[in-house]
């Protein structure tokens, strides 16, 4: 399973709807479903909003749970199905969008994925932004990206992505100051502390309730209780644990680092440089490889390097963005989620000697040891700061990554 798809596999933990005894029968049928979703009884539940859609075939709200039941027992085609219905009968259930669009994701339809996420985007879902944020990019709208990525920014479980687009929207426009603003927010959001730039989220949904009667809201999908009890509320990691998120914190500060020393802010790259931990990591970044990527390359399997850190054991090493990891400590590595799951377990060893490192580039095989946690790069911020000059950056070129 993909790193996109792996985010947003939801727990199904739904809420029970104030009112539900004198609600409408395709709401309290819909109700009653949530009810047994909660007690894990799965065929009950497609009961329940089997009968609300008896009683008002156009009800968005049961065509989507029952894709989100399907969604959640990897039937992609059947949730496509159930969304699409949710849409025709409610063209602006922004969730529905969400979800289609996630579910086209795993189905590999990346262009009905793209409508339906910014869709969702547009409708003001925010869980879309990191998605919008990513198509903007890749269009080369880096203010559109930056404008999506504020909102993403601000998701606990969206900062591992979003952060890596913030950073290549800023190489990419070289629109630095701004890439340094957003990582910062992202670094204050995965610590959880306040943004001290927090843009008042969430007023537009005030003002909507504020406006719309209380049965048309029901209407509009809050029969199964407040937002915030949406199975898709946390669409996403289902919680980023704690390996995840110590790699996205020292991810971040290096890159903050690196965007500072861009910047010409060498202090403040020194600062954010001796932040950054070190103690593992070899400061490479990977995906799975785009299905075109793939084709080329036969059987072989693997994940590429997306980019390398400035200084870092990878950089040191040799290994260049572009070249596919098939090996780690002779570990076959047929994916990125298997590369996580490597390097995860090397951590927990007792000892840590440096680790081997297996790679295609191009027709050539070739093997590196890299030493964890030996960064160099204030070498690099010293030379640049006495004036000798400043490192030209790489990212690997998108059409070789998986995207959504």
């Amino acid at each position: 399973m993909s790193l996109i798809s792996r985010r947003w596999i939801p727990l199904l933990i739904l809420g029970i709807g104030l009112g539900a005894a004198c609600a409408p029968a395709p709401i309290r049928y819909t109700t009653k479903g949530d009810e047994r979703l909660q007690r894990s009884d799965t065929e009950g539940a497609i009961r329940s909003y089997a009968k609300a859609l008896r009683k008002d075939p156009g009800y968005a709200p049961a065509h989507y749970r029952l894709g989100q039941v399907a969604m959640a027992h990897g039937k992609w085609e059947r949730a496509v199905d159930f969304f699409s219905d949710a849409i025709s009968s409610d063209e602006a259930m922004s969730e529905a969008h969400l979800a289609r669009g996630l579910a086209y994701i795993e189905l590999n339809v990346p262009d009905a994925a793209r409508t339906d996420l910014l869709r969702a985007f547009e409708l003001g879902d925010d869980r879309a932004a990191v998605y919008a944020a990513i198509y903007k990019y890749l269009d080369g709208d880096f203010p559109g990206a930056f404008r999506a990525l504020e909102k993403a920014a601000s998701i606990q479980d969206d900062v591992p992505l979003a952060s890596r687009y913030i950073f290549k929207s800023a190489l990419r426009s070289r629109d630095y100051p701004e890439g340094r603003r957003l990582l910062e927010r992202c670094r204050r959001t995965l610590e959880g502390e306040p943004s001290a730039d927090a843009d008042g989220a969430g007023d537009e949904s005030a003002e909507r309730e504020a406006v719309e009667p209380e049965g048309e809201a029901l209407e509009h999908g809050d029969a199964a209780g407040p937002e915030e009890d949406d199975p898709l509320a946390s669409l996403g990691l289902p919680s980023l644990d704690a390996w995840q998120k110590a790699r996205a914190a020292a991810r971040l500060w290096r890159m903050q680092a690196e965007l500072a020393y861009l910047d010409g802010d060498f202090t403040g790259a020194f600062d954010m440089e001796r932040k950054a931990p070190t103690r593992f990591y070899f400061g490479l970044w990977y995906r799975d490889p785009s299905l075109d990527f793939q084709r080329s390359l036969g059987s072989i399997r693997g994940a590429v390097v997306e980019y390398v850190h400035m200084g870092s054991p990878a950089m040191t090493a040799g290994i260049e963005v572009g070249d596919v990891i098939t090996s780690f400590e002779r570990t076959p590595i047929h994916s990125a989620e298997e590369l996580d799951r490597a390097l995860e377990n090397y951590e927990e060893r007792v000892t840590h000697e440096r680790a081997l490192f297996e790679i295609l580039r191009g027709n050539q095989q070739l093997a590196f040891r890299l030493e964890p946690g030996v960064f160099r790069t204030r070498d690099y911020i010293e030379t640049a700061a006495s004036g000798v000059g400043v490192l030209t950056f790489k990212l690997v070129d998108d059409a070789l990554i998986r995207q959504p």
